[in-house]
């Protein structure tokens, strides 16, 4: 009879153990968090010409290439498990066009936007009439993440493009090119941390997009003389 008791608590730590251990399944499976997804243009970039009449640009939407467009990161518990996923209703792929006119306007470079438009579709010749030419591109990979750490939350964004850019009838895709951001909260994280983790990979991305147009020297033909 005496034995009863031990029996008792054996049975209820192992209960125990068994919900520690099913908590973090539950607490993966919990709900959606949405994510307000803005850009701040480029306080400079690295030039792509020194003209006094520089190309013109017409600048498209993006296709978004990912497998689940809704998701654009999660909240990771202490087990490394997905405690939250993040989403959004806004058009990133609008945005990310409208970030591609800014850097090309800072880099010297005319450009236009025209988000109803995207790099797949054939655009009518009247509308590209003013234009040298036509820029666009796809999302791969777009991602925010916040992991918790003894006394800090990290949050790191990482979004990665390709881009798209066509002279007449050929069309010569650049990339891939990457943002990256970090921040570190040591209170908890809001739904701001992701929007500014976002907004700085997104800038990143942009810087890194110029470069990389510099470095193909595909608009080296539209150079006037």
């Amino acid at each position: 009879m005496s034995s009863l008791p031990t029996y008792r608590r054996l049975f209820l730590r192992g209960n125990a153990r068994v919900v520690v251990a099913i908590l973090p399944i539950l607490v993966a499976a919990g709900c959606s968090m949405p994510i307000s997804v803005k850009y701040s243009p480029l306080a400079a970039t690295e030039s792509l010409t020194t003209e006094s009449n520089p190309p013109r640009a017409f600048v498209v939407s993006f296709v978004d290439a990912r497998e689940n467009k809704d998701k654009i990161g999660s909240m990771k518990n202490l087990y490394g498990m997905e405690a939250k996923k993040l989403v959004t209703t806004q058009d990133f792929c609008s945005l990310l066009a409208e970030a591609t006119t800014d850097a090309l306007r800072k880099s010297g470079l005319k450009a236009d936007l025209h988000s109803e438009r995207t790099v797949n579709e054939d655009i009518p010749a009247d509308e590209l009439e003013k234009y040298d030419f036509v820029v666009g591109g796809k999302i791969e990979s777009l991602e925010v993440i916040s992991k918790p750490g003894w006394d800090t939350m990290k949050v790191t964004a990482r979004i990665v493009i390709h881009l798209c850019i066509r002279i007449g009838s050929k069309s010569e895709w650049i990339g891939p090119i990457e943002g990256t951001a970090e921040r570190r909260e040591i209170a908890r994280v809001q739904s701001d941390s992701f929007t500014a983790a976002l907004d700085t990979a997104m800038q990143d991305c942009m810087r890194n997009m110029i470069r990389h147009i510099k470095a193909s020297g595909v608009l080296l033909a539209l150079q006037k003389t």
